[in-house]
Order: C-alpha cells, then sequence, then structure tokens
C-alpha cells in the first residue's frame, strides 16, 4: 500500500547491526531461529525463507506465529510453548541453544509460552524487532525487519545443525461408534486440511490442541492466543472468507465463544461466504472454566441447537449437521470437503470430555490465573 507511511533504514545502522549478529552467530554451537508474526505483518516472508535456506537454521514457533513459514519446511522442529511444547524435542531444543534469534518479536506472554511454564534466557537472545535490532546491550535503530532480514540472507554462514526429530501428524484415535473426542477430533480436523487453507482457531480451549496441529503447506494459521479475546473467531472468519473467497476458510470455535458473536452468522449468508465452521459444544464456557474453581454455575451455556442457527439466520444451500461420534464426524467432514457452499458442524462434547486439557494442564492454568 504507497500510501501508508513505513520506515526507512538507516544503511549504517543495518550494516552494524548485522555485524552485531554475525559475530553471535559464529561463536554460536546450539543456535535455533524463531521467526514472529511480525514478519508477516511486515512482508518479510521471502526474506526470512532466503534467510533459513542459506543458513541452514533449525526454527520453532509460537502459537501466536504459526502459518508464518510453512510447517513442511525441512528445518521445523515443531511448536514452542513452555511445558506444552508439541513435540516436546522442540521446547527441549529452544531451551537448550546458545543462542536464539528472534526473527520479529517472539512474545513470551500468558498462554503463548504454556502459562509461563518456560522461558526463554534474554542473554541468548538476539531481536529483530519491526524497526530495530537488539544485540546484547546493543540496540540498533532505524533497522527496518525486510532489510535486516535481507542483508543476514546475503552474508549469514552455514550452520552446522544438530539432530532433531521431526514433527509428526497428532496420530489417529477413535473407533467409528466411539463418541467424539479431542484424541478423535483435532487428528481429523489436521487430516482435513489442505494446502492453501484459511485456519481460524477461537482463543477458548481449543486453542490449546489447534496449536500442536502440523500445517500442510501454504496453509495461514489465524489466532490470537495473546489476548485469548472469545467470540474473535466467527467475525473474524467472516472477514478472512471476505478478504480471500478463492481460499477455503475453516473456523474451530467452542460454544462458548461462539454465542458471543454468532450473529455473523447473517452477513456471511448476506454476502454469500463459503465458510466451513466447526463448533465444539461442551455446554460451557471452557477456558473461564479452568481459569478459577471447575463447576460454577455461571459458566454454564444456555442450550442452542447450533445447527440450525444458519437457517434460522437466512443463510441458504448451507450443508449443517450435529455430529456425536466418530464415524459421524467422519461423514461431516466428507460432506463438507465436496459440498459448493458454507457448512457448520455442530460437534457434541461428551460430559466425561467437557475440556481438551489433560488434567495436569488444567492445574497449571489454574495456579497460575487463580492467584
Amino acid at each position: 500500500m504507497p500510501h501508508v507511511f513505513r520506515g526507512k533504514s538507516n544503511p549504517l545502522e543495518v550494516k552494524a547491526a548485522v555485524r552485531a549478529i554475525l559475530a553471535r552467530l559464529k561463536k554460536a554451537k546450539r543456535p535455533i531461529a524463531m521467526p514472529s508474526f511480525q514478519v508477516k505483518r511486515y512482508h518479510a516472508q521471502s526474506q526470512l525463507l532466503s534467510f533459513l535456506h542459506r543458513t541452514g537454521l533449525p526454527f520453532t514457533l509460537t502459537s501466536m506465529d504459526k502459518g508464518v513459514v510453512d510447517e513442511s519446511h525441512p528445518n521445523y522442529l515443531g511448536l514452542f510453548a513452555g511445558k506444552d511444547s508439541a513435540p516436546a524435542s522442540a521446547g527441549k531444543a529452544a531451551l537448550s541453544a546458545d543462542l536464539i534469534l528472534c526473527l520479529g518479536e517472539v512474545l513470551e506472554e500468558d498462554f503463548n509460552v504454556g502459562s509461563w511454564s518456560a522461558l526463554l534466557d534474554p542473554a541468548r537472545k538476539v531481536t529483530l524487532g519491526p524497526d530495530y535490532v537488539k544485540v546484547g546491550d546493543q540496540y540498533f535503530t532505524s533497522c527496518m525487519l525486510p532489510d535486516v532480514l535481507a542483508a543476514l540472507a546475503r552474508s549469514a554462514p552455514r550452520v552446522k545443525r544438530a539432530k532433531h526429530p521431526a514433527p509428526k501428524l497428532l496420530p489417529m484415535a477413535g473407533q467409528p461408534h466411539d463418541p467424539i473426542s479431542s484424541a478423535a477430533l483435532y487428528p481429523r480436523i489436521q487430516r482435513f486440511l489442505r494446502e492453501g487453507d484459511n485456519l481460524v482457531v477461537e482463543g477458548g480451549s481449543c486453542m490449546f490442541p489447534c496449536a500442536s496441529i502440523l500445517l500442510p503447506k501454504g496453509v495461514s494459521y489465524e489466532g490470537q492466543i495473546l489476548w485469548a479475546s472469545i467470540g474473535w473467531a466467527t467475525p473474524t472468519t467472516l472477514g478472512v472468507a471476505l478478504a480471500e473467497p478463492k481460499r477455503r476458510t475453516i473456523m474451530v470455535s467452542g460454544d462458548g465463544a461462539h454465542q458471543l458473536t454468532a450473529n455473523e452468522i447473517g452477513v456471511m449468508g448476506r454476502y454469500g461466504i463459503n465458510p466451513i465452521l466447526i463448533v465444539l459444544n461442551n455446554g460451557i464456557y471452557g477456558v473461564e472454566d479452568v481459569l478459577s474453581e471447575r463447576g460454577h454455575v455461571y459458566d454454564d451455556l444456555a442450550g442452542w441447537d447450533y445447527h440450525t442457527v444458519p437457517a434460522a439466520m437466512g443463510c441458504r444451500d448451507w450443508f449443517c449437521t450435529r455430529v456425536e461420534t466418530v464415524a459421524e464426524f467422519e461423514s461431516a467432514l466428507e460432506e463438507a470437503r465436496n459440498h459448493p457452499g458454507a457448512c457448520y458442524l455442530e460437534i457434541m462434547i461428551p460430559e466425561t470430555e467437557s475440556q481438551p486439557l489433560s488434567k495436569k494442564t488444567i492445574n497449571r492454568i489454574y495456579k497460575t490465573y487463580s492467584r
């Protein structure tokens, strides 16, 4: 957008910053990169890929940064989320690195790093911000992120990469007649995704297992785990699908968050966009239920027949269904894959598994936020 003011780099500052970065990189024995969502915001993805290709640096991504680089990239180690890293080896690689190149600002906040369950050593970090570079106590200004990455891509050395296990698809689970569960749900969502999709994930309890999904090439991942503002995903899906009508847009949201902004479904019908909405019906404000003592009545939801909502809001030719078993979910995904219009899948989460999180994770979240 030429009419939007963009900062300009000072070539001398960029040169000095790159010199300082290279000095640290050449000394490092176990360097690792952590690209940030800011790479995408500042249109520096091509420069980032050139840098990764030249150096061979292994990299991890936090949940906030998923989709910035293809997760099919051979250097990708997996999700960094503190004690919730997936695979766990990705977390170990980041925490044991003697140099962490933050390519864009990596937000070590809240849920993005497993509720602060493991933080990166500041002394080992080098940060390339949107318009600055920080190397130890040195601070270089007027260094725009695309320019610094481009300069590094021209001059950085090849690193000797340690062997790390490659991330894998979530393992399949569940028999056809079993009630749907998290163990069965998320691996099937993962395999339903195809190259070039947009995946929008709500800031609720579903954001944790969705962050562990290994994305196919070219999939854009939209989430806001930093603030976890429930109700965000439904209007975001509307905006993403309007902006990119030729790409398939898929939303995963819990029912509590969805109730806050479900009126946007009517707008989807009005403009004839065709998202695939996967709404998880567990009858509670799930993420709120783990932030304080569980079982409060005010976290219970009014019961909706969610799969009937699109028709009530004037949406025509939508495929809408309610799913209770693994077989029904697989059948619904197959129908959604072939349906030419929008789809709405209501997933009935059994009471025995109202949360997609382990008891250990729930207890850690409660202890962190209930003080």
